[in-house]
């Protein structure tokens, strides 16, 4: 069976914030103060590891647009938990 999966428009971006990961992942997700949604997600049964991640963002993001007065441009911030990858 063939299927579309379609994309908002983004704006110009470099392509290592650009990332597609394929497999099995829960996720935990809030929407920070300014009603962007963010998710963190994390391997199956891991959830937990990603609280700390999800409420960190949740608060950095709102700081960072109101301190340098920039609106964040789109209307999420996905994060991922990769097992044993460095960076």
């Amino acid at each position: 069976m063939e299927s579309i999966t379609k994309f908002d428009r983004t704006p110009t971006m470099s392509t290592y914030l650009v990332a597609y990961v394929v497999g099995e992942y829960d996720y935990i997700e809030t929407k920070d103060s300014n009603g962007i949604s963010m998710r963190v997600y994390t391997p199956l049964g891991k959830k937990e590891h990603g609280t700390f991640a999800l409420d960190l963002a949740s608060k950095v993001l709102p700081f960072y647009a109101e301190y340098f007065n920039i609106k964040y441009p789109i209307a999420k911030a996905d994060q991922i938990a990769i097992p044993d990858f460095a960076s």
